[in-house]
């Protein structure tokens, strides 16, 4: 391909075009694939990339290395496979990131003329963290963990909201919840009524919900403090409980070795986030995307520096602080 200039622009969601992060690269670069594009922009070195960020533009838009910073942050968690990100372009049509860039060329029709720019490729980001893939990356039993948050949740919605279970399927639907519920009962949690038409919880389950509770009550006491906190900067201080910090209790977790999956379900499970779903909760458990979402809060998360979270940590012991929700 000869020489010339590719602008590639790229927003996230839905934001208008007119907010684009945008760079200018060598035409030869529609030769590349997606994949190797966003490689290319937003390389795993440090190095490279602040070579790419010396590439913006500054004088045209001063936000463009803030805008970069968070679109490779989107770009290491895609590559790690802790996220996904579907490309779409501006009519809407997913585009492939194995096939060449220039497959997604804006039409010539549509170029706005320029003097400085060749062609021209505009994309949309959707972005997903993938929760249960982060866990499995990080070591975890992800079928073991997924069937221990549905069974969580099934007995949460029967004891909170008093839904019932009959002890024999009458859908599909059913007999998947009657499959989630083979642990409880396994462990004595839940067992058929009086009547044996439908699973009640026993005592043993009673507790078993009360263990839950208490142990989101611990982590509710030792980390809300780190749940809204404005870090140092300059002669500042660390300010706790402004309403507008940064929710650090997913960073502290893991410097703790706190299971930040398990407690994030449990704080969730806790603050009644699941509650709004008590209409749809029976299909809801079933779906792996549901669970996802649940504990997103686990991947997706503020952080600072290591040495301003040690800083952060050692005030919050002597602060009077009012945690959030996560």
């Amino acid at each position: 391909m000869s020489e010339g200039t590719l602008r590639v622009s790229l927003t996230l969601g839905a934001m208008p075009p007119s907010d684009a992060f945008w760079i200018d690269l060598p035409l030869s670069a529609a030769d590349m694939s997606l994949t190797s594009l966003m490689d290319r922009l937003c390389p795993a070195s440090d190095a490279d990339a602040d070579a790419v960020r010396a590439e913006l533009d500054i004088r045209a838009n001063p936000d463009l290395p803030d805008m970069y910073d968070v679109l490779r942050g989107l770009i290491d968690h895609w590559r790690a496979g802790t996220s996904r990100i579907t490309f779409r372009t501006p009519a809407g049509v997913e585009a492939n990131p194995s096939l060449p860039v220039s497959c997604w060329f804006v039409p010539w029709s549509a170029e706005a003329p320029s003097s400085a720019v060749d062609r021209s490729l505009n994309l949309s980001l959707e972005h997903r963290f993938d929760a249960l893939a982060a866990y499995e990356i990080d070591g975890g039993d992800r079928e073991g963990f997924m069937g221990w948050m549905r069974a969580c949740m099934l007995i949460y919605f029967l004891d909170k909201h008093g839904f019932v279970l009959p002890v024999h399927a009458s859908d599909d639907l059913y007999a998947a919840l009657l499959q989630m519920a083979g642990p409880l009962q396994d462990r004595g949690f839940i067992e058929p009524s009086p009547g044996g038409h439908m699973l009640d919880i026993s005592d043993e389950g009673r507790a078993f919900i009360a263990e839950m509770m208490d142990e989101a009550e611990a982590y509710i006491g030792a980390f809300d403090a780190f749940g809204d906190v404005v870090p140092p900067q300059g002669k500042r201080p660390i300010e706790f409980a402004t309403g507008r910090g940064l929710d650090l209790r997913v960073q502290v977790f893991d410097v703790e070795g706190i299971d930040a999956y398990r407690a994030v379900f449990l704080l969730r499970l806790y603050d009644g986030s699941l509650d709004e779903f008590r209409s749809e909760w029976r299909k809801s458990v079933t779906d792996d995307e549901f669970l996802n979402w649940v504990i997103e809060p686990a991947v997706d998360f503020d952080a600072v520096e290591d040495d301003d979270l040690v800083e952060i940590i050692a005030a919050a012991e002597n602060a009077d602080t009012v945690g959030g929700d996560i």
